[in-house]
């Protein structure tokens, strides 16, 4: 708690909350449908290996329109990267699968 990914430099870091402005705008996401071109994936959707149905979504920063969370090639760190159209690599390194979890305390 009391954590949260931030980028800086188009690097992601976990930092401590404040609520300075640029801290903010670091910080907040918009949630867009999937940008990835994967197997399966049919509006949003992909398929994992049971055949259940998992929504994917791509975070779009707030202060950066057409800049995304994207992993790094050796998929290590979490990138800020404009957006590289008909670029089958990007959309699916900027794509992340939702998993819901459920709090033990539920």
């Amino acid at each position: 708690p009391n954590k949260f990914l931030r980028h800086a430099g188009y690097v992601f870091w976990l930092h401590d909350y404040s609520t300075n402005d640029l801290y903010l705008k670091d910080s907040t996401f918009r949630v867009r449908k999937g940008l990835s071109i994967l197997s399966g994936e049919e509006n949003g959707i992909v398929y994992d290996e049971k055949g259940c149905k998992k929504p994917v979504v791509s975070f779009e920063a707030i202060n950066f329109p057409g800049f995304f969370v994207r992993n790094d090639v050796n998929g290590d760190l979490l990138r800020l990267q404009r957006i590289v159209i008909d670029d089958v690599n990007y959309y699916q390194d900027a794509t992340f699968i939702v998993e819901i979890v459920k709090d033990e305390h539920d």
